[in-house]
């Protein structure tokens, strides 16, 4: 389908005004020129929900600029409370394993449209539904976003070990995984997994927790 000609202009037009809900993530106003933006697409189909996914939004300085998770990792400040401390060697912002602000999006984006649908029930109407990356991402800062904008408190990578690996007067060694930022100290809960092995040695093991 090629909404840059009149054909698939218009085939989406006949989809859009038969549909309950359509998803778009093309750069702010990117569907306007082909006709195909909501305000267009609400002409023919007033109940439609109209989800329009981008880096920074519809209105302000940024709208019109692309934006994608690695970008957006980097402006929200997560990369600087992810990994080690810039203190520490091999320290500095680092990105997230994988693209969590994009999946993250896709869930506020499900939220938001299901919520549009129930909106409908009651009023009959559709509406347009802004999502961006940018403002996902600060809302899954939490506390670390909260603090800072609330107290300027600047939040830095924690890098704190919650699993590490003891030998034992068994083998296997066992995996101790710490449940407590305060890792290093007494009030640390410590669960150990059981071997791998069940030979005679490690018949009698049994996971065990202490705090």
């Amino acid at each position: 389908m090629d909404i840059a000609t009149p054909e698939g202009q218009e085939l989406i037009r006949q989809l859009a005004s038969q549909s309950d809900v359509l998803v778009e993530n093309f750069k702010t106003g990117g569907l306007k020129r082909y006709g195909l933006d909501y305000e267009s697409l609400k002409a023919l189909n007033p109940r439609l929900i109209y989800c329009s996914v981008t880096g920074f939004g519809q209105t302000g300085p940024y709208a019109p600029r692309a934006g994608y998770d690695l970008l957006v990792q980097a402006m929200s400040g997560l990369m600087s409370i992810t990994g080690r401390s810039d203190t520490e060697p091999g320290g500095g912002p680092m990105r997230v394993g994988v693209a969590v602000i994009d999946l993250f999006t896709g869930m506020y984006a499900t939220t938001a449209i299901l919520g549009a649908i129930e909106a409908r029930h009651r009023t009959g109407r559709g509406q347009h539904i802004d999502m961006a990356l940018l403002d996902v991402a600060m809302a899954v800062l939490a506390n670390q976003g909260a603090g800072y904008l609330n107290a300027e408190n600047v939040p830095s990578a924690l890098a704190i070990p919650t699993r590490a690996w003891f030998r034992t007067r068994i083998s296997p060694p066992a995996t101790a995984i710490c449940c407590s930022p305060s890792a290093t100290t007494a009030s640390s809960h410590v669960f150990v997994r059981p071997p791998v092995s069940t030979g005679p040695a490690t018949k009698n093991f049994a996971p065990t927790a202490r705090a």
